[in-house]
């Protein structure tokens, strides 16, 4: 297990550079090896790979972060997505305008018709555990099957992680920015 955590710490830093006292969540979700060995291949597909474009994944895991006020999930994705050249994963870059709509959500008016259906869907499930069927045509209008479906599976992963570690009371020291810099 230990090797599995030093490639997940490894993936973690390439992804989103030196994170500090954030590293706490894997080594916290490693006392329990059997369980993190068995949602690490889940989580490295939908976190790295998969149908979603990098974009639109970033936006879903953001919003999630934002709606379940996660501070590991929203500095990890959104603070190496704004503070690095060319942004994470090769071009995903949120500028201080995206993070502002990313905060008030679906209905700002500065989303394309397909970031806001995205953003919509992240919404309604995240708060209902299910979409309206205006939210799923918009969805489908955008989108293909695996995308939707994908954009579910963050949500809840997401969401876990956040409650996870803030239930667990993980600590991620003094200095760890969190929402408070967004």
């Amino acid at each position: 297990m230990k090797e599995s955590l030093g490639t997940v710490l490894d993936t973690v830093r390439k992804e989103s550079g030196p994170l500090g006292q954030a590293e706490n969540m894997p080594l916290t979700f490693a006392r329990h090896p059997e369980l993190l060995a068995s949602w690490l291949p889940l989580m490295g597909f939908i976190a790295y790979g998969g149908a979603l474009p990098s974009r639109m994944r970033e936006l879903v895991i953001a919003r999630t972060a934002w709606l379940g006020q996660s501070p590991l999930n929203w500095v990890t994705h959104i603070y190496p997505a704004r503070h690095t050249k060319g942004g994470k994963e090769g071009g995903v870059y949120f500028t201080e305008d995206e993070v502002a709509q990313i905060i008030v959500g679906p209905s700002d008016e500065g989303w394309s018709p397909q970031d806001a259906a995205l953003l919509a869907g992240v919404d309604q499930f995240y708060k209902l555990g299910d979409m309206d069927d205006e939210t799923w045509k918009n969805l489908r209008e955008n989108y293909d099957e695996k995308q939707i479906i994908e954009l579910m599976y963050l949500v809840t992963n997401y969401r876990m992680v956040g409650d996870i570690v803030r239930t667990l009371r993980t600590d991620f020291g003094p200095d760890f920015p969190g929402l408070r810099q967004r």
